[in-house]
């Protein structure tokens, strides 16, 4: 399956602010249905620095990863 990653994730601005007011950082991912094609729009956006973004990331992708293994 291949994806294509859109980096501008145009989400409702009430939600981007409530965001910004409460976290110093988020990262914000979303993908649609796959295509017929067997393509999957995925989107990424992120709003503080950019090392803890990754940091989060990376976080995320341990329980992520974790999560698999027992299943």
């Amino acid at each position: 399956m291949k994806t294509a990653v859109d980096k501008s994730i145009d989400i409702d601005k009430s939600i981007k602010a409530r965001l910004e007011k409460n976290h110093a950082c988020y990262v914000l991912l979303t993908c649609d249905a796959p295509q017929e094609n067997g393509k999957m729009e995925v989107k990424l956006s992120y709003k503080g620095d950019p090392f803890l973004a990754l940091y989060m990331l990376d976080g995320a992708q341990s329980i992520i990863d974790e999560d698999a293994l027992t299943d």
